[in-house]
């Protein structure tokens, strides 16, 4: 039996109904397998006599392989692997029997599920238009529930309806576009001026979880050939910023600014920018090997920089996981030592428009980062790698002095979301020692490390020569 692994995103609405947004294939998201309920999975398996489960999914999705296998040996069935590049639309054929259960976690454009509904917007809001999980659409040349809409008067300071595009692979940072929408001609207005490949949507607001608007994704297995629906699990996705951080601001036609749209949507960046693991901001200064500063927009390859030696962290970084990493704060203050290393790659985004976080430090020290910003901290006695979005109040970031070559820390004070818009951001790998020393003050900068993914299915560190199990945008090619 044949069966794909698809994930649907819904907004369950203030009146506690559920709206089908999409559905998509190729979209395991998380490896936080608490959120999820094999036993399901587990049962059909063995209601239906299998004694072979195959796995079809994609090398940077393989996380999932070993508790697929953990569940088909506990019914004692084979488990069998069968991996796809990132980049591929066809899947490796297995013949099917009674015996088999083949699970596709893999875009295939054959597949009807895949290439009608998943990659076209347009197929699958026909589909469902008439169903009570539809919204209501104007999708161009198909269908138009807002044809003959009565006049209506809109004043609420929210959006209410969503410019959508039709396929996945769009700009993030123009779609979708969210709208409020005052009365029936500013609708018709849009409607005319609609681009090619977009639709209308009424924008359904979710309830709230934590002050925040969100969406539920649902992961099902559709097995067979009547489609039978295995459960997985599902969970809340909370968009980026809660809803009252700050006043929505719409321009004339309706349309709500950049800073607001992250309060309504989940990514509002194109995908490698939306997701660019930040290092450094371009023209922030970076400490030199010889004790010069020079922007990180002007470092080339070769360039030598100042780094640390941290007692106890390997030189190779393949060899530890950097989120579980841990050392001793008085062994680096006693046996660490100022070395050098050389720039081994330099990686630059587009201009990106999106969420920073402020943070200021008990000496007044105030500088914007990105979440997902690797940075050394002090804890008691200990030091570990943690992200700039999970410092706290209280949090005591290691600090190295280039006035006197010192080591210090200071204490996080308070933190605050800000949007910037237009900021070329970068990636930086140095080898052999991979920290460097971002400038964050006039003689204060910040311990980094090389570009990291806890959460890579290699569960080391980044190096694209040794992984090759993360989508392109990750990779240093």
């Amino acid at each position: 039996m044949k069966a794909v692994l698809i994930a649907t995103d819904l907004i369950k609405n203030q009146n506690g109904e559920l709206k089908v947004l999409e559905t998509n294939t190729n979209s395991w998201t998380t490896h936080n397998f608490s959120l999820y309920d094999f036993s399901a999975l587990a049962n059909f398996i063995e209601t239906n006599n299998f004694n072979q489960v195959h796995l079809i999914v994609q090398n940077f999705n393989k996380t999932l392989s070993p508790k697929i296998k953990e569940v088909a040996e506990s019914k004692n069935a084979t488990f069998t692997e069968y991996l796809t590049s990132q980049d591929a639309v066809t899947v490796p054929y297995i013949e099917d029997s009674a015996e088999k259960l083949i699970i596709r976690l893999s875009y295939d454009t054959t597949a009807i599920v895949d290439d009608e509904y998943c990659r076209d917007k347009f197929k699958l809001q026909k589909l469902i238009n008439a169903e009570s999980y539809g919204i209501d659409s104007y999708v161009p040349a198909e269908f138009d529930d807002f044809e003959g809409m009565a006049d209506f008067t809109y004043t609420d300071d929210k959006p209410n309806f969503i410019v959508k595009y039709r396929y996945p692979i769009y700009d993030r940072e123009v779609y979708p576009k969210l709208y409020k929408v005052e009365n029936l001609t500013q609708l018709n207005a849009i409607k005319s001026t609609l681009a090619s490949e977009t639709y209308i949507q009424r924008y359904e607001l979710s309830e709230l979880v934590d002050g925040r608007r969100n969406i539920v994704r649902s992961l099902d297995l559709l097995c067979g050939g009547n489609l039978e629906v295995i459960n997985i699990g599902s969970y809340h996705v909370l968009n980026q910023i809660p809803e009252s951080i700050w006043e929505n601001t719409f321009d004339e036609t309706g349309l709500l600014a950049k800073k607001d749209r992250p309060k309504y949507i989940t990514h509002t960046a194109t995908h490698i920018d939306s997701n660019f693991d930040y290092v450094y901001d371009v023209d922030q200064d970076v400490m030199m090997a010889d004790g010069t500063r020079k922007p990180f927009d002007e470092l080339v390859i070769g360039d030598s920089v100042k780094a640390l030696h941290i007692p106890g962290l390997d030189l190779d970084e393949t060899t530890y996981d950097l989120s579980t990493w841990t050392g001793s704060w008085s062994e680096f203050v006693s046996g660490g030592s100022v070395v050098s290393t050389n720039v081994t790659s330099i990686r630059q985004s587009n201009p990106v428009s999106t969420l920073f976080i402020r943070l200021t430090l008990d000496d007044g020290t105030i500088w914007d980062d990105l979440k997902s910003t690797p940075i050394l901290i002090k804890d008691g006695d200990s030091i570990k790698w943690t992200l700039f979005n999970d410092l706290q109040i209280g949090s005591m970031i290691c600090i190295f002095n280039t006035e006197d070559a010192s080591l210090q820390y200071k204490t996080v004070q308070s933190f605050e979301i800000i949007f910037k818009e237009s900021q070329i951001l970068g990636t930086l790998d140095v080898e052999p020692t991979d920290l460097y020393l971002p400038l964050v003050g006039e003689n204060l900068s910040i311990i980094q490390h090389n570009l990291c993914r806890s959460w890579c299915p290699s569960n080391k560190c980044y190096d694209g020569s040794t992984c090759g199990n993360c989508p392109y945008f990750y990779c240093n090619k």
